[in-house]
């Protein structure tokens, strides 16, 4: 049984193998690199480091000592290692806490609970939350208890939560600054709220050291040195990315709590030199689909901005656009007020057409716990 404040252990079994089709994606709400670029010389040398280190990581957990005491585990292990290495790519949350986390949140896959959360995070996720039963540690005492967690449309949209969980709420910071030193982030995780159960870092502790999981994520480092995309990665470990390596972001609906917002009117072409300003949750690949009308013009900016691997862009950071396509008029400012019932997720889903965009309000609006909003509550939302 697990003890987490944000986990649950479920009654429900449900085998991975059933999610692997949806999967595929690669981490739903996050681009890929390459997009409908045509393959290079460049992209198939890439692809052939990235086959080769895909390999040895995958050697790296089935030669582990635990590989041979318990080969259901395993098995659980080598299916979300996939989901866990393009996690890393896009966010540098290390592969070996990923998997080692879902693992101890579902019982290395036999008690996923309904809503696909990989990792007892409670709250209200994309696609709603559930009502479950879990065990808390108060005092030093298990106290059974209820609680609401996050619900998702499928494996992928947990992983991708989970990742920004860590990687974008402040209150992860310190965890984050040990990602290099996985015991140690283990130990900072638990520190800031993730679990109740005084075990959860030796337990996390315990599945690194006797899978090798440790061994993976200096692997993903090379790998991101060598600017191996997440779509690189998904097809040395025989996933299928989705249609142009990437999930199509959803339109935007109107709405009647958007204030001072002008009829938009036709955009011009960008000049070169034209200046984008990187937010929260962007990647090379939805910069170029979203200002130049096609995701594979993401090695252009790069070029131009003389960015050496695509994957590692930071939010603030102003990149020259070049020219040739058609841009979206910018946003204007937009506010929300909260209702009875909101959360941030709801909100980015309503109001951006995205919950994934969640994160995003928060950090426009500096909200430390994005889990707790309140009623009346004026926000402003991002373009």
């Amino acid at each position: 049984m697990f003890v987490q404040h944000e986990g649950v252990a479920a009654a429900v079994t449900q085998a991975p193998q059933e999610e692997q089709a949806r999967s595929n994606t690669a981490l739903r709400g996050m681009s890929f690199a390459d997009g409908a670029a045509a393959v290079t010389p460049q992209i198939v040398e890439r692809r052939a480091k990235a086959r080769e280190l895909t390999q040895a990581m995958k050697a790296a957990l089935s030669g582990s000592a635990g590989a041979g005491k318990y080969p259901a585990q395993t098995k659980f292990l080598l299916d979300v290692l996939p989901d866990s290495v393009v996690s890393q790519l896009q966010t540098q949350v290390p592969a070996s806490i990923t998997l080692a986390q879902a693992a101890l949140e579902t019982g290395y896959g036999r008690s996923v609970p309904p809503g696909n959360n990989f990792f007892g995070i409670k709250g209200t996720g994309p696609a709603g939350t559930t009502l479950q039963n879990t065990q808390e540690e108060v005092g030093g005492k298990l106290v059974d208890t209820q609680d609401k967690f996050r619900k998702y449309n499928d494996r992928a949209e947990s992983f991708v939560d989970h990742a920004r969980l860590l990687s974008e709420n402040p209150r992860y910071g310190k965890a984050m600054e040990k990602r290099e030193d996985p015991d140690q982030m283990a130990t900072e995780i638990k520190k800031a709220g993730y679990a109740t159960d005084s075990s959860y870092p030796s337990k996390l502790q315990w599945i690194m050291r006797t899978f090798g999981l440790k061994q993976i994520d200096p692997l993903v480092r090379q790998a991101a040195a060598l600017a191996v995309t997440p779509d690189d990665a998904l097809l040395a470990f025989g996933r299928t990315p989705g249609a142009g390596g990437t999930t199509q972001v959803p339109t935007k609906p109107q709405t009647t709590a958007t204030t001072n917002t002008p009829k938009p009117t036709t955009p011009s072409a960008p000049q070169g030199g034209d200046v984008y300003v990187v937010v929260s949750g962007d990647t090379l690949s939805t910069i170029a689909r979203r200002t130049l009308g096609d995701a594979g013009r993401y090695g252009e900016i790069a070029k131009l901005n003389g960015i050496a691997n695509p994957n590692l862009i930071r939010v603030g950071q102003r990149l020259t656009l070049p020219g040739g396509a058609a841009a979206p008029a910018p946003a204007a400012t937009r506010r929300y007020v909260v209702q009875r019932g909101d959360t941030l997720s709801t909100i980015a889903r309503k109001m951006l057409g995205d919950a994934g965009r969640y994160m995003e309000i928060a950090r426009l609006n500096r909200l430390p716990d994005p889990d707790r909003v309140q009623v009346g509550q004026t926000l402003t939302l991002p373009g």
